[in-house]
């Protein structure tokens, strides 16, 4: 007897929340699903081609899994099946068509609203209608594409269950770390899946790997000390890598951040090399780095024209240093290059040589 009451207890403590019953009935703004529920949850929900997928966290549900024939307000069916691996219930709702809709928590339970423009039908509910025997668990098709969406309305969520549910939904296998728990409160609407499970996780301070179709979740120290363990037990290889354009004095301090702690680089000056000694991972880093800064430095072509000159050759630039109207003070006349000028008393005789731009004077005095 005592046996029977701990497995019931424990039972309700995984399923807290029961699925009572599903009305789909006509509404404003289109076809409305209520599922009905004997307190609150938390969801999340997508969509494959025309169906909706709402898995519901830690639900149980009254009818035990069913596959219900709706055939009405634009639902052909829907599934009810237990996911036990993710700790959920299961609910595949089938439309005529690949229908666009809101879903939110009311009062009562969770309620979709689809927009299937059909307002003219009758209510239908599950507890007053027949049911064929449910699959084991549904199984539906998600594409590989890491960026398909997904909603969630989480509160106060067990995270490992929220884990396995978004792994079930990826089509992904989940390994989780030691000491990986809590719960979260999150609303996230149509957002990669792969983007909600890393804002998730960053919430609570942990981070996650993938590798093929395994997704790890740990913390960065679990992470650090794994990847260290497994370069400890690497062996190490040496390569030499001969420089073309750079020395290898300038790209020493650039490598040696990325060597792991038995990595060593030497420097050969008279080739022109880089001896590297690391493992086969930190090589493939260290020569994809290499091929990027071992480049050659872009040069200037800088073109001068020379020009020698001296004094006569100036005089024969084709200037004609004649000068007429000269005048200064009472004294008129002119100028030519080469003719003596007499000065008399006084001190000097200007030569008007050329106005020039904004009525300035070019002016000589001869002395």
């Amino acid at each position: 007897m005592r046996k029977t009451i701990l497995i019931s207890f424990i039972f309700l403590a995984l399923y807290g929340v029961s699925l009572q019953d599903i009305v789909i009935k006509p509404g404003e703004e289109g076809t409305e699903v209520l599922l009905s529920l004997d307190g609150h949850v938390s969801y999340t929900d997508f969509t494959i081609g025309e169906k909706i997928v709402l898995d519901l966290l830690e639900v149980t549900s009254a009818f035990d899994g069913a596959a219900f024939e709706v055939g009405r307000g634009g639902v052909k069916t829907i599934t009810l099946s237990p996911v036990p691996s993710a700790n959920l219930l299961r609910v595949v709702i089938t439309g005529e068509a690949a229908y666009t809709y809101t879903v939110n928590m009311v009062d009562g339970g969770v309620l979709l609203v689809l927009n299937t423009g059909q307002k003219d039908f009758e209510e239908w509910r599950a507890s007053g209608s027949s049911y064929n025997p449910p699959p084991r668990e549904e199984k539906v098709a998600v594409p590989e594409d890491h960026s398909a969406l997904i909603s969630l309305d989480l509160e106060n969520a067990d995270l490992l269950t929220v884990l396995r549910s978004i792994a079930d939904y990826a089509g992904m296998n989940l390994v989780v770390g030691e000491g990986i728990k809590g719960n979260v409160t999150v609303r996230l609407v149509n957002v990669p899946w792969e983007r909600a499970l890393s804002l998730i996780l960053k919430s609570k301070g942990y981070t996650y790997i993938i590798e093929g179709n395994v997704i790890r979740v740990g913390t960065g120290e679990q992470f650090a000390k794994e990847r260290e363990a497994r370069e400890l037990a690497e062996p190490l290889v040496r390569k030499v890598y001969r420089l073309e354009f750079a020395k290898p004095k300038e790209l020493e301090g650039i490598i040696k951040p990325i060597l792991s702690k038995r990595g060593t680089i030497n420097i050969d000056e008279r080739t022109n090399s880089l001896i590297v000694t690391d493992i086969d991972s930190r090589q493939r880093e260290v020569e994809e780095l290499i091929s990027l800064l071992d480049t050659e430095t872009p040069q200037v072509e800088i073109q001068v024209k020379v020009v020698d000159i001296d004094r006569d050759v100036v005089q024969e630039l084709g200037i004609d240093w004649s000068v007429v109207n000269l005048t200064f003070g009472d004294v008129a006349g002119s100028a030519v290059r080469g003719a003596p000028v007499e000065r008399g008393e006084y001190s000097g005789i200007a030569l008007n040589l050329a106005t020039l731009r904004s009525f300035a004077k070019l002016t000589s005095i001869i002395t």
